[in-house]
């Protein structure tokens, strides 16, 4: 069952020197239980994807094209109140940097308790006990539920930032960076307590990184994004495994791996392209060395690899010739 349909979307930020195509016609779903992670450089529009699907996008950016079903209603047709029923209950979101997102002013356990308060039909001292019981569930004393965001590390805010997340038994949940600034260990514990709820809660999930490995242990799928565009899909294993697109060969190169001999890493070269002025043909044909003179003339078209396995190269055939 797909709850989540996104077909040909396009979000720009209109500036006054001009559009930046943040996101550029791309399509995906998510299936019920599942979990999709996004991965790319920064700029690419993984956190513009999820910004457009919850419209909570900042001025200057805009939905400009396409659909966003949730469960067959098309999410962009809908005025603010009816969004209002959709978001914390059916779509929720763990923003990156937990201390930025929280509210200084208040206590966790009644920010955990607020959207329960907004969307569920219950009081307040049975919004708080619910609090509390999210709290234990990511790991957190209950007793914690009376102290201030800067009173807790950056491990736990962030746990406080999952359980806001559950607060309202969300269909989907959306996870942007939800390691960034945390530490390796603590960054494992997090993604570890994410892996778990998913099993405990039969989530749906989209994960937002530029860390490929932190997808390789959480996800089912991953989509692959570089200026704008979705250009490669497929699940994790057959993407680690057999990688079609040159970028996407590229960042798994650019990541150690504990599995197998140590090998040397290698660098992206170049800079993504200015998403006002994108360069002709393929967006990645100024850096790719498969790049040829239809790269410079033609952008290339998602085509079907194998089962789902997509890919946008011209030359995806001959690289899975060659692997």
């Amino acid at each position: 069952m797909e709850l989540l349909d996104v077909k040909e979307l396009q979000t720009h930020y209109l500036t006054p020197f001009g559009a930046v195509k943040a996101v550029d016609d791309i399509s995906f779903k998510l299936r019920k239980g599942t979990a999709l992670g996004f991965a790319g450089e920064s700029g690419c529009g993984k956190t513009t994807v999820a910004l457009s699907i919850m419209r909570i996008l900042p001025y200057p950016g805009k939905v400009i094209g396409g659909e966003v079903l949730f469960k067959g209603t098309n999410l962009l047709d809908l005025n603010e109140a009816e969004l209002r029923q959709v978001r914390w209950k059916g779509i929720s979101t763990v923003f990156q940097g937990a201390m930025a997102s929280l509210n200084p002013l208040f206590k966790v356990g009644r920010q955990i308790a607020d959207p329960i308060l907004i969307h569920e039909d219950v009081d307040k001292k049975e919004a708080h006990s619910r609090a509390n019981e999210l709290l234990d569930l990511v790991g957190i004393d209950p007793m914690r539920a009376n102290n201030y965001p800067w009173e807790l590390s950056g491990g736990m805010r962030q746990r406080v930032m999952i359980a806001m997340g559950l607060a309202c038994n969300p269909d989907v949940i959306i996870a942007d960076e939800p390691t960034t600034a945390l530490d390796v260990i603590v960054a494992h514990s997090v993604m570890e307590l994410i892996k778990d709820l998913r099993k405990k809660l039969d989530l749906s999930m989209m994960l937002i990184t530029h860390d490929i490995s932190v997808i390789a242990q959480t996800c089912d799928e991953l989509a692959i994004m570089y200026a704008g565009k979705i250009v490669e899909h497929s699940d994790v294993s057959t993407m680690f495994e057999s990688p079609l697109h040159p970028y996407t060969d590229a960042l798994i190169s650019s990541f150690p791996s504990i599995k197998g001999s140590k090998r040397v890493l290698k660098s992206i070269v170049g800079s993504p392209p200015d998403l006002i002025n994108p360069p002709p043909g393929c967006n990645f044909n100024p850096r790719c060395p498969y790049a040829r003179d239809v790269c410079n003339k033609e952008d290339p078209v998602m085509e079907q690899a194998s089962n789902n396995h997509n890919v946008a190269c011209h030359f995806w055939e001959e690289i899975s010739a060659n692997r």
